[in-house]
């Protein structure tokens, strides 16, 4: 009686895994609505810790060196939204709200 040997070759399947083993993961870029989430999301935690700076710097207001044009708090993100309030208020013939 023979001992009968396969060969691997014969045998195996691409599509499957040993056991144990784990798949080979391929990294695909995100997508764009996901980054341009990540992108506002920066944006609007940049917003809120400069305003946050400019609070706690409220309390040198009337020191000497006090920067009035420097620490003022922000409104809008970014300069285009800020020129489309600005033409919005001017199209409707509305003044604009007076920063806080």
């Amino acid at each position: 009686m023979g001992l009968l040997l396969f060969s691997r070759e014969r045998f195996w399947r691409p599509y499957r895994t040993r056991r144990g083993a784990t798949p080979v993961l391929v990294w695909a870029p995100p997508p764009e609505a996901v980054l341009n989430a990540q992108g506002e999301w920066r944006l609007d935690k940049t917003c809120e810790n400069w305003n946050a700076l400019c609070d706690a710097l409220q309390v040198w207001r009337d020191g000497e060196g006090y920067d009035l044009e420097r620490w003022h708090k922000v409104e809008f993100r970014d300069a285009a939204a800020a020129a489309e309030y600005q033409r919005r208020c001017d199209e409707l013939g509305l003044r604009p709200r007076e920063p806080s």
